[in-house]
């Protein structure tokens, strides 16, 4: 089991990968409540596509960009829940089978809700 000086530096570790990947998202997304995540990749276009390849190549782009943004999303989404349990009693138990997660799971991936068992 992790101690409480473990903890503290797994919440700070926590904090800065999510303040991080905040900024990432802020770089080509725009938040909206709205959608699904809470935020929108978007492409800037500052003239009128002027032919089928620049429009292709915004295209992709922006498919890039989205695919990104939910990876992003999703791993945002399971930092803000391990900062939420970090103080409590449910941090490092698996959400699946309800076992303690191993120590070492937890220092390389702070953000692991599951055992080595259920996440294979």
């Amino acid at each position: 089991m992790l101690n409480e000086t473990e903890k503290q530096e797994l919440k700070a570790s926590l904090i800065e990968e999510r303040d991080r990947l905040d900024k990432e998202l802020d770089s080509f997304t725009r938040e909206f409540a709205s959608t699904p995540g809470g935020h929108e990749a978007f492409i800037e276009t500052h003239q009128q596509e002027s032919n089928s390849e620049d429009e292709a190549q915004t295209v992709e782009e922006y498919q890039k960009r989205k695919a990104l943004e939910t990876v992003l999303e999703k791993r945002l989404e399971e930092l803000t829940r391990a900062i939420e349990v970090i103080d409590t009693d449910q941090f490092g138990i698996c959400i699946k089978c309800g076992q303690k997660i191993a120590p070492e799971r937890m220092k390389v991936n702070p953000a692991a809700s599951s055992c080595f068992k259920c996440a294979s």
